[in-house]
């Protein structure tokens, strides 16, 4: 494809790959300017009267809020590999989430299914940009490139995770 089209050409991943972190460098070596991480998982729901599969009558894309903690580890670990623009998409409902995607080093972010479920339909676009605005003037950002990426320094590797301290709950009578 990317022989054949004049515009940047954008592969999205999925989690389903053996390893998408692979995938994705072989996407690169193969020309691809950017990548849209995740997809959509393929599932199969069955209606128990009928017996029939009820997603599409078939295996079927399943996304929505769920997915943004999937999406989101899978985003920062490409953003930390690979100098390129990345399209964050999949479980992004609210303008937070679209925050979360950028802190975590999305150039753009996607959605799609709560702008079809939501009441306020492409609504939520405004939704999205006028809380964004908001959220940057609190922190005082003056563009998005002020906090894209800023949750990943702060990722610990496993043998800097804090195994030791142990939370217990203590009854206030």
């Amino acid at each position: 494809v990317v022989n054949s089209v004049k515009i940047p050409v954008f592969v999205k991943l999925t989690a389903e790959a053996v390893n998408p972190m692979e995938t994705a460098k072989k996407i690169i070596e193969a020309g691809a300017k950017g990548l849209t991480a995740i997809n959509r998982f393929p599932a199969l729901e069955i209606d128990l009267e009928t017996g029939r599969p009820i997603l599409h009558s078939s295996f079927a894309g399943v996304g929505g809020p769920w997915m943004r903690p999937i999406m989101l580890k899978w985003v920062a670990k490409l953003a930390r590999e690979f100098d390129l623009p990345i399209s964050a998409t999949n479980g992004i409902w609210s303008w937070r989430d679209v925050v979360k995607a950028i802190l975590v080093g999305a150039t753009t972010v996607q959605t799609c299914t709560a702008l079809m479920y939501s009441p306020k339909g492409f609504g939520m676009i405004n939704e999205y940009v006028t809380n964004l605005e908001k959220y940057m003037q609190e922190h005082g950002y003056n563009t998005i490139e002020d906090f894209r990426g800023k949750t990943l320094p702060q990722i610990l590797t496993w043998d800097k995770v804090d195994r030791d301290t142990r939370n217990v709950s203590v009854v206030d009578q």
